[in-house]
């Protein structure tokens, strides 16, 4: 994802070289985390670092986001499973506050598409979550506190 480097200054590797899977990145002023998924994420990187995103940054909790999934070609060793346990430690994490977040997936993945239309708002209660092709509109979705879902 090519985000300039003012909207988001805090980018780096997730747990620095232990992977190179995803990166992510924080906008403060637009409350937005980003994450990029690389080639070769897996369960892996779902149980061990993702979480510390949140961890190493409790603000992160009443931020939107906005996940880089287009890469074509991009290989992928994640499970249902992995993903529904990193949901019980976001719940765990968020102890029941109702953030109302807004999950924007980049992809052009119809499979992916409908998992995310049909089952990730099961794992994170209370996030509303919607596919896009184009990284502006994801943004202005996921921004959009006062517009419908």
């Amino acid at each position: 994802m090519n985000i300039p480097k003012k909207d988001a200054p805090d980018q780096r590797l997730a747990a620095g070289e232990e992977t190179q899977h995803f990166v992510w990145s924080t906008d403060k002023e637009k409350q937005l985390l980003f994450i990029e998924i690389k080639d070769n994420f897996s369960d892996y990187d779902l149980l061990n670092f993702v979480p510390r995103i949140w961890e190493e940054n409790p603000e992160i909790l009443w931020y939107d986001t906005v996940v880089d999934y287009r890469r074509l070609g991009i290989r992928n060793n994640w499970t249902w499973g992995a993903m529904k346990e990193v949901g019980r430690r976001w719940a765990d994490f968020s102890q029941g506050c109702d953030t109302r977040s807004r999950v924007a997936v980049l992809t052009e993945n119809y499979w992916l598409t409908q998992i995310v239309n049909n089952a990730l708002a099961f794992v994170f209660p209370g996030s509303r979550f919607r596919c896009f092709k184009d990284l502006d509109m994801a943004i202005a979705w996921a921004t959009g506190a006062d517009e419908p879902d």
